[in-house]
């Protein structure tokens, strides 16, 4: 039986794009999208729409206010950090960031500046989306999103300082 480390114990940590599994942060926006196609069903089936067009459109375009938004985070999370790898020194302090056109290695003391942005809304189907954009002195950034790895997990790894920020929707 193979005991496994707890990651703060482990001296280098390796994070690839397709760990997490992405579509847990695609439920409730796929269940809106759903919601949507249902509703409109039923409308359409019942002759609602018929009698009254403008009334589609503005349910149509209801709806499509809580699921559009989490399909553009994701695909805008998904492109930031497609087959990206992160690798954690932390005895060492040392950030090591490969993706298909940038790749950048530092020493914690190098950074100048780190966010963490989040959802304002607990409530919304894009409210387990966020990102911690590290900012190093030389002018360079990364942008870890919750889609290549636990956000959270990151900051505590690195043990920096971080400004927090909320927004409606945390685009890039």
């Amino acid at each position: 039986m193979e005991i496994k480390k707890p990651l703060s114990d482990r001296k280098t940590l390796k994070f690839s794009f397709g760990e997490i599994k992405p579509f847990k942060f695609l439920n409730l926006t796929i269940f809106w999208i759903l919601f949507n196609v249902a509703a409109m069903y039923l409308l359409y089936t019942n002759g609602v729409i018929q009698q009254n067009s403008q009334l589609g459109i503005v349910i149509q375009v209801g709806f499509s206010l809580f699921w559009l938004p989490g399909i553009y985070l994701y695909f805008t999370y998904r492109k930031e950090n497609f087959n990206s790898v992160l690798i954690l020194n932390t005895k060492d302090e040392l950030v090591e960031y490969k993706a298909e056109n940038k790749k950048l290695k530092f020493n914690k003391s190098e950074i100048q500046s780190c966010y963490l942005v989040e959802s304002r809304s607990i409530l919304a189907p894009w409210s387990t989306f966020k990102y911690f954009r590290i900012r190093l002195n030389d002018g360079k950034s990364i942008c870890i999103t919750c889609l290549l790895t636990n956000v959270h997990e990151i900051i505590n790894l690195m043990n920096v300082e971080f400004i927090y920020n909320k927004s409606s929707v945390p685009t890039l």
